[in-house]
C-alpha cells in the first residue's frame, strides 16, 4: 500500500491510482481469506507500481535533459 501511495504522489498519478485501487482490493481479499484474488490483485498492483516508477524516472530524466539543453543552447 505504501509503494502505491508513493508512486501516486511522486511518479505517475494514473498508474499510481490504479495500483492503489488494486492494492486495496488485495488487502480486502486477504481479510476475507480469498488468497487467490489477493495474490492476483497484489501482483497487478506491484506491476502497476513498477510501471509508474519507470515512467516517473523517464519523465524526470527527460525534464532534466530538456532544462539542461535549454540552458546550454541559450
Amino acid at each position: 500500500m505504501c509503494y502505491s501511495i508513493f508512486t501516486t504522489f511522486f511518479c505517475c498519478l494514473p498508474f499510481g491510482v490504479a495500483a492503489l485501487i488494486h492494492s486495496s482490493a488485495a488487502s480486502r481479499a486477504n481479510q476475507r481469506g480469498d488468497r487467490d484474488t489477493a495474490e492476483r490483485s497484489a501482483r497487478l498492483a506491484r506491476n502497476l507500481n513498477h510501471v509508474a516508477v519507470g515512467f516517473g524516472i523517464l519523465t524526470y530524466i527527460t525534464c532534466i535533459t530538456v532544462i539542461v539543453l535549454v540552458f546550454f543552447i541559450y
